[in-house]
C-alpha cells in the first residue's frame, strides 16, 4: 500500500472530524498515463500525464455531501475540508445517507486479482517506441501497396486508489494496463478507401502478442467492416 496516500487519507478523516463531521469517507486516486503514436514512421504524438485527486463524503447533522479536489497540499486541503463540512451543514437533511455498518466489512478477504504487472516500472521509453514501430511495420507489411495511411499507437498506465472511512473500512487497489494497436486506410476499387483498426488490451506485458503475428494482419484482413477492439 502507498504509505503517503494512506497517511493523507487518515489525516483527512481526522481533519473532517475535527471540523465537525459526524462521519466521512475519503478516496484518493493517483494515475500515470503514457501515450505514443507513430505515422509515416515518425512520432506523431507523445504524451505523459500524472494526476491525483481526493474525494470526500461528509456526513454532518443528518446531512450529506460529496466534494473533491486535486490540490493535495495540506494547508489548502485543510481549508477545503473545513469548508466542505460547513457547507454540508447548510443542506437539507438526508436521513437515508450513512456509512455501511462495520459488520459488512469485518474479516475482509485479501486476494491478488493479478491486475498489477510487477514489471511495469521496467518498461523504458525506448521499449515503448520499439513496440509502436513494430506495430506500424507489421501493418505496412500486411497492407502492402494498398496502404494509404497507418497510425500505430500504444498507451500504458499505472493506477492506484485508497478508500477509507471514519468507521474503520480500509481498501487499496493498484493496477496497470497496456493498450497496443493501430488503424489503417487502404485503397480499394475505384474511390473506395476502407478503414479498419485493431487493439489489444492487457494488464501484463507478458501477454502482449507479437505485432507481426497479430496486429498488422488483423488490421489488414479483418474485412474492413468498421473495425473492432479485442481484449486479450
Amino acid at each position: 500500500m502507498n504509505k503517503e496516500m494512506k497517511n493523507l487519507a487518515v489525516w483527512s478523516i481526522e481533519t473532517a472530524k475535527a471540523s465537525g463531521a459526524d462521519a466521512c469517507r475519503v478516496s484518493i486516486d493517483g494515475s500515470r498515463v503514457i501515450e505514443i503514436s507513430y505515422r509515416e514512421r515518425k512520432p506523431e504524438n507523445i504524451k505523459e500525464a500524472s494526476k491525483k485527486n481526493l474525494s470526500i463524503d461528509i456526513f454532518a447533522n443528518g446531512r450529506y455531501s460529496n466534494q473533491s479536489t486535486s490540490d493535495l497540499r495540506k494547508e489548502p486541503l485543510k481549508q477545503f475540508i473545513s469548508n466542505a463540512v460547513e457547507s454540508t451543514k447548510l443542506l437539507a437533511e438526508d436521513s437515508f445517507r450513512s456509512l455501511p455498518d462495520p459488520k459488512y466489512f469485518e474479516n475482509m478477504a485479501e486476494k491478488d486479482l493479478k491486475i498489477l504487472d510487477p514489471a511495469y516500472q521496467k518498461l523504458t521509453p525506448e521499449k515503448r517506441h520499439e513496440i509502436v514501430k513494430s506495430i506500424e511495420n507489421a501493418a505496412l507489411t500486411a497492407g502492402g501497396d494498398k496502404v494509404i495511411s497507418v497510425t500505430a499507437e500504444q498507451e500504458d498506465g499505472h493506477e492506484e486508489t485508497i478508500l477509507m472511512t471514519s468507521n474503520g473500512f480500509e481498501g487499496y487497489e493498484e493496477d496497470t494496463y497496456y493498450v497496443f494497436g493501430g488503424n489503417m486506410t487502404l485503397q480499394d476499387e475505384g474511390d473506395r478507401r476502407p478503414r479498419n483498426y485493431f487493439y489489444v488490451v492487457t494488464t501484463n506485458q507478458k501477454d502482449i502478442p507479437a505485432p507481426e503475428n497479430r496486429t498488422g494482419n488483423r488490421i489488414a484482413n479483418h474485412g474492413f467492416n468498421g473495425g473492432q477492439k479485442n481484449k486479450d
